[in-house]
């Protein structure tokens, strides 16, 4: 069994930063705390990845959920079989899909989802979970402007008209992965982060 930290990158929400903190000391990771770094490219190009894709995209069928879970899984263990230190440290903003919260209609109204594959796929291990959140009206914007840097061709009011202001609440998230992951979850606001 291992120990796996887990980043679950808000994004817009200094995920970037932790990521290039964490690359740029990789080495007193490794020898001071003993911990690995598994990248989030490594994760994205994995079956990890691809169930974490294909549910941003909208609930699956609970058989195409299920089999997605154990390739996931599959993946997970054959990797962390080849890692020789018992400390793993993972951060990629993936876990939580993508930025474009209108189609979402809210901040990751998928989230009990994503809690549930969190707990499936990593649930054999013990794990710690840290998630980044921001201020509603500064995420919502910098999430728009990432739209724009994407290439999509959308005003903000047509963004915004799009999003359930009920369902802009950061709590939702914590409560999910609270549910899953008692006591093992740390909440850090990006402002305290960006000072």
């Amino acid at each position: 069994m291992k120990q796996i930290f887990l980043h679950i990158g808000a994004h817009k929400s200094a995920s970037t930063t932790i990521q290039r903190n964490i690359n740029k000391n990789e080495d007193i990771l490794a020898k001071k705390y003993d911990i690995f770094v598994l990248k989030g490219s490594e994760l994205h190009a994995s079956d990890i990845g691809i169930h974490f894709r294909k549910m941003s995209r909208g609930k699956l069928p609970d058989d195409e959920f299920d089999a997605s879970i154990a390739k996931a899984k599959r993946f997970l263990e054959s990797r962390l079989n080849e890692i020789n230190n018992d400390k793993i440290l993972m951060s990629w903003e993936g876990f939580l899909g993508h930025s474009a919260l209108d189609r979402y209609q809210g901040i990751y109204t998928h989230i009990d989802s994503v809690a549930e594959s969190i707990r499936r796929i990593f649930g054999d291990h013990t794990l710690r979970i840290l998630t980044v959140i921001r201020r509603q009206d500064d995420f919502i914007e910098s999430c728009y402007l990432q739209q724009i840097k994407e290439n999509r061709s959308i005003s903000f009011s047509e963004f915004v008209e799009k999003i359930d202001i009920s369902k802009l609440s950061w709590l939702k998230l914590i409560d999910s992965l609270n549910k899953e992951f008692p006591s093992k979850l740390a909440v850090c606001v990006f402002e305290r982060v960006k000072t």
